[in-house]
């Protein structure tokens, strides 16, 4: 499945182990985003600051260790601020997402112009933010004039864009999701330059932080700044359930065990064929909980070292009701 997201935070540092195969030396200024299109045959990279959107294919890229020339370059209209980037189902389109710097207010793009809920409380209605507007590209005609297929509409009163990601499996292959600071998720499908269908997430929730969608495109999990969990039958537009955790939710996943699989401990054993839902909050613990209860239980917690055994506990308690 696919998930989706919101702005990126600051001060995130990931040191990988292993081997490097390849070096892209893209942006000069930093990289904002990274998406794989379908299939894994090219990668696009978005400057942090900067106007390009590059494609590199990757096929053979192990032949030549450095790479300093992309395949195509896209450049974005002077003065737009890069948001987020997601490749569109199929492999033949990518989604960016801008906002216009000039009528930018306070902070930077992806920083301060969202809403943040005080403790324990949900967001403020959402202001109505700079310009801020989606585009689709197509990959074939990339750093051409003619690149832009087509832009999302937007509503200003929706407030600022919270995320881009997609959904295979469902409409024409796959969707487009677009999360707004209302708490709105708009599914688009790219080939039909259509909204497929419509989520709206309540304020009284918080904000919107996270989703991760099921394989079949049949349901979305969304996590909010207040430590909620909705689950939705998309089909239907339905909210079949939420729950309430202890911290704000920063990532969310999934994964669906399969038959016969392993209990995590005595007492919490997942129901084959019904995912575990992934939760990541801001103490750095991770929980799994699992979904074909009649209440949603945690099933397991990933401790990573430095966390304390009272974050973790705190992860790891008994769902809180909506």
């Amino acid at each position: 499945g696919s998930a989706g997201g919101g702005r990126a935070g600051a001060g995130a540092h990931r040191h990988p182990r292993g081997a490097q195969v390849a070096q892209l030396r893209a942006h000069s200024d930093g990289v904002r985003a990274l998406a794989l299109t379908a299939g894994g045959s090219a990668l696009l990279s978005l400057g942090q600051t900067g106007p390009a959107l590059k494609l590199w294919p990757l096929r053979g890229i192990e032949a030549d260790g450095d790479h300093a020339a992309a395949a195509a370059t896209h450049t974005l209209p002077p003065g737009a601020a890069a948001l987020f980037l997601a490749a569109c189902p199929g492999g033949r389109d990518a989604a960016v997402a801008v906002a216009d710097r000039g009528r930018q207010g306070g902070g930077g793009a992806g920083c301060s112009g969202v809403g943040v809920p005080a403790a324990g409380g949900a967001p403020p209605p959402p202001a109505v933010g700079p310009s801020e507007r989606v585009s689709i590209l197509s990959l074939d005609r990339l750093g051409s004039s003619g690149a832009v297929s087509f832009r999302l509409p937007t509503e200003e009163s929706a407030g600022r864009l919270v995320g881009l990601g997609t959904m295979e499996g469902s409409g024409a292959g796959g969707l487009l999701l677009v999360a707004t600071e209302d708490g709105t998720i708009q599914a688009v499908d790219v080939k039909a330059n259509r909204k497929a269908w419509q989520l709206r997430h309540e304020r009284r929730l918080g904000l919107m932080q996270a989703w991760t969608c099921g394989d079949s495109g049949a349901w979305l999990a969304s996590g909010s700044s207040t430590g909620h969990v909705a689950l939705w039958d998309v089909r239907y537009t339905l909210r079949l359930f939420c729950f309430r955790t202890a911290a704000p939710i920063r990532a969310l996943g999934h994964a669906t065990p399969p038959p016969h699989a392993p209990a995590y401990s005595l007492d919490a054993a997942p129901t084959p064929g019904r995912p575990v839902l992934f939760l990541g909050g801001a103490g750095g613990v991770v929980t799994g909980w699992g979904i074909g209860h009649a209440v949603p239980r945690c099933l397991i917690a990933l401790q990573p070292a430095g966390a304390a055994d009272s974050a973790a506990a705190a992860a790891a308690a008994p769902a809180l009701d909506a």
